[in-house]
């Protein structure tokens, strides 16, 4: 059996997608939500960083690539 990656706050399972709306650790998703900057609109993911979700006990994102609706920050000179 794979192992499953779980919240420890409310113990969803979020291998299976599952999480709770209004729990911090879970931060609005599972394994993964749509770009933060344009609220999914450009199809861009960010995944979960597991530990810093579990130690800091709030939802950790890593974003996978910049924001194709160009919402995001700019990077700098």
């Amino acid at each position: 059996m794979a192992h499953e990656e779980r919240c420890h706050s409310c113990d969803a399972n979020w291998t299976q997608g599952a999480f709770t709306a209004d729990c911090k650790e879970c931060g609005g998703g599972a394994m993964e939500i749509g770009c933060v900057f344009c609220q999914g609109e450009c199809n861009s993911v960010w995944i979960r960083a597991i530990d810093d979700s579990h130690f800091r006990r709030v939802g950790h994102w890593v974003q996978t690539g910049p924001c194709g609706a160009e919402k995001g920050p700019k990077p700098g000179p």
